[in-house]
This record gives structure tokens, C-alpha cells and sequence, in this order.
């Protein structure tokens, strides 16, 4: 029996909220991109590159919704997962992560909580001049 094995490990930011959408079929998908960045040596000096994770997550809980959140940090775990299809007249391809594990490593606390108060009501001034 042979072995195969597709599985990505991740470590990163999401890089805005995520987008939480139905299919036809009535099943909830979060489609999200998570940031990863490595160091490459430069001449003398290291130089910060990023790379991007478009990543999928097939009906989401309620908890999971709620965090996805930009600026939390995520261990995601998952396969990598190519399509593609037309547009225009060209052929357009796609690699996605469809997340199998998600794990909440870091909540970017004041982002959330920003979201969640409500906008302070503006202040009576009874000295206005008119």
C-alpha cells in the first residue's frame, strides 16, 4: 500500500475579517487569508518577505465566526487544495488551504473589542449659540 500525505501546518495573521458565505446547498464557508512571513539573507542583510494563505473553512461554529477577527494569530491546519476555471477567455488557478483545524493562538484584544461597543452617542452641549 502506498502513503500520500497532504497536510500544511500554519502559523500566522489574518490579514483582514473573514468572509463568511452560504452555497446553494445551504453550507456556511469562511474564506480567509492568513499571513506568514520568513526571512531571506540579501546581500548583507535579512530582508522580511510575506507569503499569503488563501484558506477555506467548511461550516464554521459559532465560536470560530466570532474570532475571526484581523489582526488574530491562527494555527491552521489543513491540505492544500488547486482548481481553476474561466474567466474572460483565460484559465485562472487557485491554491487554497482547506482548513481541517483551526486553533485561536493570539486574540489582538483591542480590534475585537473596538467591534463590539457600540458608537458613544454624541454629547448635549446646552451652550451652543444656536
Amino acid at each position: 500500500m502506498e502513503f500520500y500525505l497532504n497536510e500544511q501546518h500554519i502559523l500566522g495573521e489574518l490579514i483582514k475579517d473573514a468572509e463568511i458565505r452560504t452555497t446553494k446547498s445551504n453550507k456556511e464557508i469562511a474564506v480567509f487569508t492568513i499571513l506568514t512571513k520568513h526571512s531571506r539573507k540579501v546581500g548583507d542583510k535579512y530582508e522580511e518577505r510575506p507569503t499569503y494563505h488563501n484558506c477555506v473553512l467548511w461550516n464554521p461554529s459559532v465560536y470560530e465566526k466570532k474570532q475571526f477577527v484581523k489582526g488574530n494569530r491562527f494555527m491552521i491546519i489543513g491540505r492544500t487544495d488547486k482548481s481553476s476555471y474561466e474567466k474572460d477567455g483565460k484559465t485562472i488557478y487557485k491554491t487554497d488551504v482547506v482548513v481541517n483545524k483551526i486553533i485561536l493562538t493570539h486574540q489582538r484584544v483591542d480590534y475585537a473589542e473596538a467591534k463590539e461597543k457600540p458608537e458613544a452617542e454624541p454629547k448635549q452641549d446646552d451652550d451652543l449659540p444656536f
